[in-house]
């Protein structure tokens, strides 16, 4: 049997696996998270470690592992067994644990499977014995390593429902993660396909015997949630009959289904973006097959590529918005830019604070998912300033649990999200990169506003080279930490687009542009996108410290207003300084002498016009020009102009 196969069985009970190394630990980043029911993922994970073992994420497995161990030692030396542990534990209690699946690690150890949902997991619950279920895993069956390999050693005997007397001695409920912080943002739930696929699923599930109902509809309720339906859809499919949650109270039921969508992390992996990642694995193997997967003198090349004629006859997968018709989701960068003074700081922490909380954004329909804003600039107590200003209208219900988080990188000297290698001279990953990174995949973090690009980027931003390099960083940075990132940054001298090389539009998947115009109106302007319109804009007001948006009725009539207040100040300037000069000239005609020649300097004089004698003259000329009682002369050998009344 390959291993391929071993695991296949696995995954038929919906146990979620990743792989291991040989001192147990995760090969992958996030484990819980990445952990899948997906057979091309595990294959792909074959090919990449042949020898690879694999884990268990319990908790998503509905399961409870009762570990163990062996030659344990207390602190004061004394040798302890976790066999003796749990015999001891049943004394007190009265009761033993049922026969049950059973594996034998490599160093002699036990692990009981049983099934249970909603628990979390426990260590040293006595010496030498542990209970792993939410948050924990243990290393399947049929793992081998150097030290041994796992082993089931309990034959047939199937894995048993967990005890009431052991549930409520360990009473270690698996604690229920903000919804900001579960489902991939990528994922579009209750579609059509997803719909009819979870019909299909609750038809043909299996009957359940009384006092595994409860279990079996955990299992159910996770498969949906594999699926990409959302819990209430899942409630009313359930409702509808034909599930074990028909002889469950109702109340119980609902408590079931809450405990499996606790954990949301794997949401959606088997929908129809299911497909996608098949066809990829799909394109792969056929590449191979054709030769490009084989180098010996160096790593495999295995792009994501195939034939346009696997697309034909078949839907093209929703656009997955983050802000509904404005900003797709994808795990790749995009940029806003604009001008200082245009709000860009305070519209990235807007942006993060209402997608984290599942509130409009800018007007539209956000899809919630929990986000960061970094800041260099930004301190402590001015976002708190901010915040406090705006929170009555981003989060009036006081949403403790699904706020946005916040970095302050202004005092980290040593931060550095890009460097140059002093061997190659080339850019590469800084020793940031790796900090923030891992920081957001430990928060479950979806969306990242980097404020701004100038301190992420520190090369120099004309050169093609560099700029195109940081891309590189940049975009593997979202597909590492599994989140999408909006970079802001400022606009190049004319304000109309963003500053640096012309690389930059290589890098980004959209483009948006931040401008403030006369009427004190912010537009967010999308100059560059796969999915939304090049052209499309959002108008907002700045409200004390919040970003107002604006129809675009209220958006024309302010304008409007705006140029109609600006006319009537022109006009009544134009008018104001017309009165003068009419009374300036007044005086210089009362004070001036028949037959006297007058120097312009001598009639602004008698004028007393407050304005510049460069004013007076056209004024003066105009004057001259309409009534004809001034005239102009040159008189004199130099030619000197003056001005005489008309006989």
């Amino acid at each position: 049997m390959t291993a391929l196969e071993q695991i296949r069985g696995w995954l038929a009970l919906g146990w979620p696996v990743f792989p291991v190394k040989e001192d147990k630990t995760p090969r992958v980043r996030d484990w819980e998270r990445a952990a899948t029911t997906d057979e091309a993922a595990v294959a792909e994970w074959l090919r990449r470690w042949p020898d690879t073992g694999f884990g268990v994420a319990l908790g998503r497995a509905g399961l409870v592992v009762v570990d163990t161990d062996v030659n344990k030692r207390l602190a004061d030396g004394t040798p302890v067994s976790g066999a003796d542990s749990l015999r001891a534990l049943e004394a007190e209690a009265g009761a033993s644990l049922p026969p049950t699946f059973t594996v034998e690690t490599p160093s002699g150890g036990r692990h009981y499977y049983f099934r249970a949902a909603g628990l979390g997991s426990r260590n040293a619950l006595r010496p030498a014995l542990d209970v792993k279920s939410g948050g924990g895993y243990v290393v399947l069956p049929g793992s081998r390593f150097p030290r041994g390999t796992y082993r089931v050693v309990s034959g047939d005997v199937k894995i048993a429902p967990l005890p009431q007397w052991f549930r409520d001695g360990y009473g270690r409920p698996y604690r229920v993660r903000s919804r900001a912080s579960g489902a991939p943002p990528e994922i579009v739930p209750d579609t059509e396909a997803k719909l009819a696929r979870a019909a299909e699923l609750i038809e043909g599930w299996p009957y359940a015997e009384e006092g595994e109902r409860n279990t079996s509809l955990y299992q159910l309720a996770r498969e949906l949630c594999r699926i990409g339906i959302s819990r209430d859809r899942a409630m009313d499919l359930i409702a509808e009959g034909g599930t074990p949650a028909d002889t469950l109270p109702p109340a119980e039921a609902a408590r079931t289904v809450a405990s499996a969508y606790a954990d949301l992390s794997d949401f959606g992996c088997n929908g129809e973006e299911h497909d996608a990642r098949i066809f990829a694995q799909m394109a792969a193997a056929a590449q191979d097959d054709l030769g490009f997967g084989d180098n010996s003198d160096g790593p495999a090349w295995s792009p994501v590529g195939g034939s346009f004629a696997s697309f034909i006859g078949r839907e093209p997968p929703p656009v997955s918005w983050l802000v509904a018709g404005l900003m797709p989701y994808a795990l790749q960068p995009i940029m806003v830019c604009g001008a200082p003074g245009t709000a860009k700081s305070l519209l990235g922490a807007q942006l993060c604070r209402e997608v984290s909380l599942g509130r409009n954004f800018l007007g539209r329909a956000t899809r919630q998912c929990r986000a960061l804003y970094v800041t260099f600039e930004d301190s402590r107590d001015d976002l708190f300033r901010r915040a406090a200003a705006a929170t009555s209208r981003i989060n009036p219900e006081r949403d403790l649990d699904n706020e946005a988080l916040w970095l302050y990188l202004g005092g980290e000297p040593d931060f550095a999200f890009m460097a140059r290698s002093r061997a190659t001279g080339r850019i590469v990953e800084g020793p940031g990169f790796r900090k923030l990174a891992d920081y957001v995949m430990a928060m479950r973090v979806h969306l990242v506003v980097m404020d701004h690009l100038s301190r992420f980027f520190t090369d120099n931003e004309n050169d093609r080279s560099a700029v195109n390099a940081f891309g590189g960083i940049l975009t593997r940075f979202c597909e590492e930490a599994h989140c999408m990132v909006v970079m802001l940054a400022h606009t190049n001298k004319g304000g109309m687009e963003y500053s640096g090389a012309s690389a930059n539009a290589g890098i980004y998947r959209q483009v948006f542009l931040l401008t403030r115009d006369a009427a004190g109106i912010y537009s967010l302007k999308c100059l560059k996108s796969n999915s939304t319109a090049t052209g499309e804009t959002v108008d907002f007001a700045f409200d004390d410290w919040y970003c107002q948006p604006l129809t675009p009725e209220e958006a024309s009539e302010i304008r409007a207003a705006d140029s109609a207040a600006r006319s009537q100040a022109k006009d009544a300037d134009r008018a104001e300084r017309q009165a003068a000069a009419d009374e300036a000239l007044a005086n210089m005609r009362s004070a001036m002498e028949p037959g006297e020649k007058y120097t312009a300097d001598e009639l602004l004089e008698l004028a007393g016009f407050e304005g510049s004698r460069t004013a007076f003259c056209k004024v003066l000329a105009q004057y001259a020009k309409h009534t004809g009682e001034i005239v102009q002369k040159q008189i004199g050998p130099d030619r000197q102009r003056f001005y005489l009344l008309s006989q």
